[in-house]
């Protein structure tokens, strides 16, 4: 297992991420829930799944698949039917292709269930599962050596792709219809990894490589190539997972040594994103939706090697990357394994310390034309409110201002500014629908003006 299990501390937090453009400020707000610690059932997360009822299926290292049917508040396991059948109890991969038709992934077996997980049944047996695409009538699965496909709901199998010297552990089907298989998993017999791409239409027969524009060094972690400082050779040809936009239809690709990868051109090529902000190297995972990019890092790359570990968003196609943070607390710097979309604004993000909710709010602060001679803060209105209100403040100079929100208690609950703001009168709406009724206070700090006020949500 590539990554280490160790007990986190519960947090709930907000992380935020500001950007300038001109004369408005965005502001990104990630609010960071922990709804499944891994301490508590001695398990790392290995994969994640939400069905259309909400849902969160979580599958672990070790310990079978948990359920939560309440937004993780109570979570039960589901071993019926898998005991026995995968080894080391552990779950690579969890999806579905209908509300009826469930499908498992592991070291040994790919089992489905048409019960909503309550008990499994073999599929067929393979020596590794780890990831699954489907669209219309057409299922793809990385079993390891091979890439299968199934036009009949999973009851029958045909392999489309098994080069020697291969090892799959990611399979994406792109917004065009095109299937890319990720190559190469880091094992020292030799095996280059990289890109399979096959073309939208007929059997899915047609692959060919598609590495153009990877970096790294042909050769594999754990093979024994040193770099130039000595060190053992990280190889960026290593794809641990996929994502397409689901609007723009930008592909992505995590791979396990360089970073992340972008694609304009459904496959074809591909380009190193860092963004201006440094970021690890050994990706995990990686998700975007409508031009959001989320990606995923861990810390222990399975040889010896140890990486930075992280999480990390962006929202320019990954020109420039911001981290949020997890706030575990451990011997190893946070290891993220997975992560799956949960509802609008919301992924779920699994990692060794557990299962994690992560929501974004994007607030925009657009100042007027007016000239003020003062800065100051306005009592919002409405107030009392439910569950939403506005806020307004005064900015004399163009300076860097700071508006949050806390709790009775004196506890951070929201970052609403943070970002230079430019002169004038500015508003900006708080939504409390997450939080509990109750008196908050909101301060604002600029340069060294300070205002603090109070204000009451009632539900």
């Amino acid at each position: 297992m590539k990554r280490s299990v160790f007990l986190l501390v519960l947090a709930f937090f907000v992380s935020a991420v500001s950007i300038v453009f001109g004369q408005e400020s965005l502001t990104t707000n990630f609010q960071v829930k922990k709804i499944l610690d891994a301490g508590k059932i001695n398990a790392a997360i290995a994969s994640l799944y939400a069905d259309s009822a909400g849902n969160i299926f979580a599958g672990t290292y070790g310990q079978y698949l948990y359920r939560s049917s309440d937004n993780g508040t109570t979570w039960v396991q589901l071993k019926n039917g898998l005991e026995g059948k995968l080894a080391f109890n552990t779950v690579y991969v969890i999806s579905a292709i209908s509300d009826s038709s469930m499908f498992l992934g592991g070291s040994g077996n790919f089992l489905k269930s048409t019960d909503g997980g309550n008990s499994w049944n073999e599929s067929f047996s393979t020596p590794y599962a780890s990831s699954i695409a489907s669209r219309d009538s057409n299922v793809f699965v990385a079993t390891g050596g091979s890439i299968l496909k199934s036009t009949d709901n999973g009851n029958s199998w045909n392999s489309v792709l098994n080069p020697p010297d291969s090892w799959f552990e990611a399979v994406l089907i792109t917004k065009t219809g095109t299937v890319l298989a990720g190559d190469g998993n880091g094992d020292p017999q030799g095996r280059a990894g990289g890109i399979w791409r096959s073309p939208y239409g007929g059997d899915y027969l047609s692959w060919s490589r598609s590495n153009d524009g990877l970096i790294g060094m042909i050769g594999t972690i754990g093979d024994g190539t040193l770099d130039s400082n000595g060190n053992m050779a990280a190889n960026g040809y290593n794809i641990w997972g996929f994502a397409c936009d689901t609007s723009s239809g930008i592909v992505y690709a995590a791979t396990d040594g360089e970073g992340i990868f972008r694609s304009d051109n459904d496959g074809e090529s591909w380009m190193q994103v860092k963004g201006k902000t440094p970021m690890p190297m050994y990706a995990s995972a990686v998700l975007s939706i409508n031009g959001r990019v989320f990606a995923a890092f861990h810390h222990d790359i399975g040889t010896g090697i140890m990486g930075e570990g992280g999480f990390y968003f962006s929202d320019d196609s990954g020109n420039t990357w911001q981290e949020i943070n997890l706030n575990e607390v451990g011997p190893y710097p946070v290891s993220v394994n997975c992560l799956y979309p949960y509802g609008k604004d919301r992924i779920l993000v699994g990692t060794d310390g557990g299962v994690y909710i992560v929501q974004s709010t994007i607030t925009a602060v657009s100042p007027t034309p007016s000239i003020v001679s003062t800065f100051h803060l306005s009592q919002n209105y409405p107030n009392p409110f439910n569950p939403t209100t506005t806020i307004q403040f005064s900015v004399q100079k163009r300076s860097l201002v700071v508006l949050k929100v806390y709790n009775i208690l004196g506890q951070e609950v929201k970052t609403l500014v943070q970002g230079e703001i430019s002169p004038g009168s500015h508003e900006i709406m708080f939504d409390g629908s997450s939080l509990p009724s109750g008196t908050y206070i909101y301060r604002l700090s600029a340069g060294n003006y300070t205002e603090t006020k109070k204000m009451m949500l009632l539900k």
